[in-house]
């Protein structure tokens, strides 16, 4: 039988021992674990401490790149999602700093069952604009109601979300979350033909060369002879488990059509005769919030520097290759509103609340900038969140509306805030810029005009 006490000897003089040497130390680079990897370049160092370098090459240090922003231009007209059927708007033109010029009511705002959604469509130098249930009204300039149509059903009744509009050929184009998409006289709000769908068509349509396109919830495509709403072709995506129903209009590329499905897949088709050039899923990169379940495509592509740039809400930017559709590159950042390609960059309003700027070519991420996320601070209570529109290049500024009820102007080169402006009753859709006047709709049924 052993003695106790030799055997507790024998131990702690073997840990005595293994004390007494030294540490093994591995070769490689050091990185600070309590420390984001974005941070990585003041960071990576080698043994004795001294910095090497960066292992996250597409993380830039915040504002080290300057900004070359593209000429300044004055819209007369606002005719489709983002000013254009590219879905491009450009540096838009403003004069001073902007304040409200006037403002006046454009029907029923946002409730529980019904969701203001498209942003105004300004068109010889008329403002119409859609309220949640489906009734647009034209105004003139300085605010005077032209005109008022009911496209929707009672109130008591409704439960659809309204859908958007688009101006072209002289026509106003008005869909519905009823399923229904009308043609209007822009001058006296007469509807001279209507056409119906079996799914809500609530992302806005897209206006070209004497067709009128659109996307409906159940992932079908349409184009229509805008003379009678004839049929000219259909197309059905491929189908998805998850649905989402947002502003997702389709944009034109040349004589291709780039058209958005709520099951996330993304098709070029030959506008004309809506022969497939190809197709393409754009899959999410992200899975840490419920709404990241929801695969499908919630950006209206845009099209500019021989790119399609759009983006999911599960985590996933990208640009394609109009040719081909082959993916240029994709960043780990959804969004719910259509980036911004302005210079060397890219910039969006992503679902995990920032700002970010993103480089054109590689859409490695250059900065990023907290926005308001959860109305209420304490996290048992963390049920709603605030919605952010945007951004816009305005003035070379970049400009957020946000829903809880201030306007955001960032610096392109950093995105630090440079100033505000207070809305009442916060944002409901991205603001729009025409001849040096922004327009913005609220959430309680407002359209302002500033200047």
């Amino acid at each position: 039988m052993f003695n106790k006490k030799v055997v507790i000897g024998i131990v702690s003089l073997s840990v005595l021992v293994g004390c007494s040497q030294k540490d093994e130390i591995l070769a490689g680079y050091r990185i600070d674990i309590e420390r984001p990897l974005t941070e990585s370049a003041e960071i990576v160092s080698e043994i004795d401490g001294t910095t090497t370098g960066s292992l996250i090459v597409n993380n830039p240090i915040p504002g080290s790149k300057p900004f070359d922003a593209p000429p300044s231009v004055n819209l007369t007209e606002w005719t489709h999602v983002n000013a254009n059927p590219r879905h491009n708007p450009g540096n838009l033109r403003i004069d001073g700093r902007l304040t409200v010029a006037w403002q006046r009511n454009f029907g029923v705002g946002s409730t529980l069952r019904n969701r203001l959604a498209s942003s105004p469509v300004i068109a010889q130098n008329i403002v119409f604009t859609m309220d949640a249930v489906s009734n647009v009204r034209a105004y003139d300039t300085n605010g005077n109601l032209i005109w008022g149509t009911p496209l929707g059903s009672d109130l008591e009744e409704a439960e659809a979300s309204s859908g958007g509009l688009a101006y072209g050929e002289g026509l106003l184009f008005a869909t519905t979350g009823f399923g229904e998409l009308h043609v209007l006289d822009p001058d006296t709000g007469g509807i001279y033909w209507t056409q119906g769908f079996d799914a809500p068509a609530v992302s806005s349509p897209t206006v070209h060369n004497g067709f009128v396109y659109l996307i409906t919830l159940d992932s079908k495509a349409w184009s229509l002879d805008i003379r009678n709403g004839r049929l000219n072709w259909s197309l059905e995506s491929t189908g998805g488990i998850a649905m989402v129903a947002g502003d997702t209009s389709p944009a034109i590329s040349g004589n291709d059509i780039i058209l958005p499905f709520p099951s996330a897949e993304v098709v070029s088709a030959n506008a004309q005769n809506g022969s497939i050039n190809w197709r393409e899923y754009i899959s999410g990169s992200r899975r840490t919030n419920p709404s990241s379940t929801l695969i499908g495509i919630s950006s209206s592509p845009v099209i500019a520097n021989n790119q399609i740039y759009l983006a999911n809400q599960s985590g996933s930017t990208v640009a394609l290759n109009p040719s081909s559709g082959t993916t240029t590159w994709l960043a780990p950042d959804g969004s719910y509103n259509p980036p911004l390609p302005a210079g060397d960059s890219v910039f969006l309003v992503t679902d995990d609340f920032e700002l970010v700027r993103l480089d054109a070519t590689t859409g490695l991420r250059i900065w990023s900038t907290d926005l308001p996320s959860f109305k209420a601070d304490n996290p048992r209570r963390r049920k709603e969140v605030f919605a952010h529109f945007g951004p816009l290049l305005v003035g070379g500024e970049l400009v957020v509306a946000s829903s809880d009820g201030l306007i955001r102007f960032f610096t392109p080169e950093t995105g630090e805030v440079t100033r505000t402006i207070a809305i009442t009753g916060g944002a409901t859709s991205a603001p729009i810029v025409v001849n040096r006047t922004m327009y913005l709709k609220s959430s309680n049924g407002t359209l302002y005009a500033l200047n």
